[in-house]
């Protein structure tokens, strides 16, 4: 078998969402057609971006996982740094100091690259802003495969990734809205591409109401994902206790699930329930009214489509293009930009129950039809073959 790297920030079980678990289903789906190993730090802490796996190499279903140690934190360098980057995006004076301070540094990582690279048929390079993309890809450039995961932000038009997404040989985008904004800021549209999301497993034995009885919970709106202000997460939580005191007849409760990086309100209707297993996530996501997402920058999640799969409308923040485009696309989410709409949407599910599970189904039928493996697998084995 030919052998093909995956080049991610972090790997591992501890992986729960967001690019690292996109990473993951990719490639083991993938050891069906090749001998697959994954390149990463031993970081797994976003803000910290310290050591936490050793550096012994690990097979995790069928996918040998090589990590490389980290030889510097992040500090509050990176962050004076990032303030003068921001300043001038056609300003890249700054450049190398942002590579070398965004982390998860790891020379290593780059050093095995350049020395292996002739092992590999193809380098998919997971997310496009860290520095196993920056210093790795333009390595080896003419068998890399970007996958940017990348959504609008205030940094994403610097000339520095100008030159990251004119490089690779190809490109997956998530959704049809992050290639629009890609192609309209790089001008890269010469590229091979296709626009991939990545197909949805649902655990085979849901039991949504021994969940509910387990947590004693009745009506709850859910969020997965890292809990830090990042995602918005304040927001939601200003949203929610205003919408309990001006609706205190609702029993309606909100369930965090994933990593807290930022102080919880202490509040009786605010659950936390930290890391589940897979098969309690779905648990959890079944038994929901709604999954409420408040990001404003996503590139796909997949969250949302895994609770669209097990037939959970979900709440998303509109100005967010991709997880409105969901929604649209689907008829079965809402999505909401202040607070009177958040409210309204609470209410009209209850108020509409025949509209809610039309929305249901809609947002069921959405899924199977768009995020199913054997046509992205397909797309993936084309661009893999193309290379060379």
């Amino acid at each position: 078998m030919e052998k093909i790297a995956f080049v991610c920030v972090n790997y591992g079980h501890e992986a729960i969402g967001g690019a690292q678990l996109f990473a993951k289903k990719i490639a083991e789906k993938l050891t069906a057609y090749f001998e697959v190993e994954v390149l990463a730090s031993q970081s797994i802490d976003y803000e910290t971006r310290k050591n936490y796996y050793d550096n012994i190499p690990e097979t995790i279903n069928g996918v040998l996982v090589k990590r490389f140690p980290v030889d510097k934190e992040r500090t509050n360098v990176f962050y004076k740094i990032h303030e003068k980057f921001l300043q001038d995006k056609y300003n890249d004076c700054y450049d190398d100091d942002w590579v070398e301070n965004v982390g998860p540094h790891s020379p290593e990582l780059i050093d095995y690259i350049k020395e292996h690279k002739d092992d590999y048929k193809a380098f998919l390079f997971v997310t496009y802003e860290y520095y196993h993309t920056l210093r790795g890809l333009p390595l080896v450039k003419e068998k890399s495969i970007l996958i940017p995961t990348s959504h609008k932000c205030d940094y994403i038009e610097h000339s520095l990734f100008f030159k990251i997404f004119n490089m690779p040989k190809a490109i997956v985008y998530l959704t049809e809205e992050e290639k629009e904004m890609c192609n309209t800021i790089f001008h890269n549209h010469y590229i091979s591409d296709k626009v991939m999301g990545v197909g949805i497993d649902v655990a085979k034995n849901i039991n949504l109401d021994d969940f509910k009885k387990k947590n004693k919970l009745d009506n709850y709106i859910i969020y997965i994902g890292r809990i830090h202000n990042s995602k918005n997460c304040s927001s939601l939580f200003e949203n929610f206790i205003e919408y309990k005191e001006k609706n205190a007849e609702s029993n309606l409760k909100l369930v965090l699930i994933g990593h807290n990086q930022m102080e919880v309100p202490n509040h009786k209707d605010i659950i936390e329930l930290g890391f589940l297993t897979e098969e309690e996530k779905f648990d959890a996501l079944a038994g929901a009214d709604l999954l409420v997402l408040p990001s404003k920058y996503e590139s796909l999640s997949m969250v949302v489509l895994e609770a669209m799969a097990v037939k959970t409308p979900v709440l998303v923040n509109s100005e967010c293009a991709v997880l409105k485009g969901h929604c649209d696309k689907s008829n079965g989410g809402f999505y909401y930009k202040t607070y009177e709409e958040f409210e309204n949407i609470l209410n009209f599910y209850n108020k509409y129950p025949n509209i809610y599970n039309y929305m249901k189904e809609n947002a069921h039928k959405y899924v199977c039809e768009n995020y199913n493996w054997e046509s992205i697998i397909n797309g993936y084995l084309e661009l893999i073959n193309n290379i060379g």
